[in-house]
This record gives C-alpha cells, structure tokens and sequence, in this order.
C-alpha cells in the first residue's frame, strides 16, 4: 500500500521526471518486464474494482494518518497518470 501512497505523493509533490523516466526504464529492463500500458491500465481496473485491495487500503488508512484523506481511487489515478507519462 505504501508504494501507492508513495506515487501519489511524487506526483503532487513534484519530481524529476527525467530521472524518474530513466530509472523506471532501467528497473523495468532488468526486470524483465514486458506489459504495454493496457496491461498496466486492465490492472489497475482490477484493482480500484477488487474488494480485498480496498479493505486493505482502508487498513492502510487507518494505520497511517498520512493517507486518512487520500482514496484508492486518487493514488491509482496518480499510477495512471505516471505511467501514461511513460509507457505511451
């Protein structure tokens, strides 16, 4: 949950997109990864629609005062938004 949080808070905080663009791509490559942006978006539906992320997400919240006024929904959009930057 913490990763999610985090993206949401690099995207309203600002970052270095160069860098960030460059070192996404490096970690992708030695991965090995091999989705497209539609795999990323198909997922990220399943997840915003999925019952136990949500509950999980909400048990985020109340463990973190941080992101007791940040939804689900508002930390997928910054993944999106990220990885539109990206990927397309």
């Amino acid at each position: 949950m913490k990763d999610f949080y985090d993206i949401y808070t690099l995207t309203k905080k600002g970052y270095d997109r160069d860098s960030f663009i460059i070192s996404f791509k490096e970690v992708y490559k030695s991965k090995k990864l091999n989705y497209s942006f539609d795999d990323y978006n198909r997922l990220l539906n399943k997840i915003k629609d999925d019952i136990t992320f949500n509950y999980l997400w909400g048990k985020y919240q109340k463990t973190n005062h941080y992101a007791k006024r940040i939804t689900l929904l508002m930390c997928l959009t910054s993944v999106d938004e990220l990885l539109r930057g990206i990927l397309k």
